[in-house]
């Protein structure tokens, strides 16, 4: 009995060690696919952290001016011109100013005029484009147009970084003259130097002010001359002779042979004749 009783026990222990291999061997694929997952996983973050970020090219500071050359005829410069002033004004100053503005005349006839615009890219290309259109129903055109730009972008990083030097000097002294004790002619030279680095703070933030309106906006020139009275009739008197010298030349041709035909036919006469 005891020998059937050890017999048991050994068997259920066997059956026990079976029952753990088999679920450590169904377990050992499992945790090595999870191994290989996490190997996946942590060798793609490598790969992401491994090419580096794309980072935007910061944009220059560019300030546009363009320049504008109508020539129209002349009873028509000064209705071009006040159009142009009444569409800025139309705009509003937070759009649109006019900058500069002149307009001569000699007698009752406008000779020239210049205008000069400041005004957001948007308003500015805006009106750009409609300006062919209105020269050629002025009876005129656009002789010469042209874009220029300048970069501001080292003058404002410039300008900044000089202002928050000088600024925090200015901070310093002004602490130092406040905390100050002793002769009356040392304050007074702390103080100057206070009031020089202040101003020297405004001329740079008038300047940053200046390069930041520049960068915001465009500036565009205008200048209207009068078109000349006699390049129409040159222009008709080219295409005339353009159109009349072809016929002229086939009328002298035929002219030159029908004289050389008459000279023929004249000596042919002569040696004909009988002689006396």
């Amino acid at each position: 009995m005891r020998r059937w009783a050890i017999l048991l026990t050994v068997l259920v222990l066997a059956g026990c060690h079976k029952k753990a291999a088999d679920v450590g061997d169904a377990a050992a694929p499992a945790a090595a696919a999870a191994g290989d997952s996490a190997a996946s996983a942590a060798g793609g973050e490598g790969a992401k952290t491994a090419v580096p970020p794309a980072t935007a090219m910061p944009l220059a500071q560019l300030a546009y001016d363009y320049a504008y050359r109508l020539s129209l005829p002349s009873a028509r410069i000064q209705a071009m011109y006040d159009w142009h002033q009444q569409a800025c004004a139309v705009a509003g100053p937070s759009v649109c100013q006019v900058v500069g503005a002149a307009l001569q005349k000699s007698g009752k006839a406008v000779v020239s005029a210049h205008l000069e615009l400041r005004a957001t890219p948007e308003w500015i290309n805006h009106f750009r484009g409609g300006l062919d259109s209105e020269a050629e129903a002025a009876g005129g055109e656009v002789e010469a147009a042209n874009t220029a730009a300048e970069d501001l972008t080292r003058a404002m990083v410039d300008n900044q970084a000089g202002l928050k030097a000088k600024t925090g000097l200015r901070n310093r002294l002004e602490k130092d003259v406040a905390t100050r004790d002793g002769k009356l002619s040392d304050a007074v030279e702390a103080e100057k130097a206070v009031a020089e680095v202040q101003g020297d703070i405004d001329t740079q933030r008038a300047e940053l002010a200046a390069e930041k309106t520049r960068v915001a906006t465009s500036r565009l020139t205008l200048d209207y001359a009068p078109a000349s009275d006699i390049a129409p009739l040159f222009g008709w008197f080219g295409k005339m002779l353009a159109y009349l010298a072809p016929i002229a030349l086939v009328g002298a041709l035929i002219a030159w042979i029908a004289r050389r035909s008459s000279r023929k036919a004249g000596r042919a006469t002569t040696l004909e004749t009988p002689q006396t």
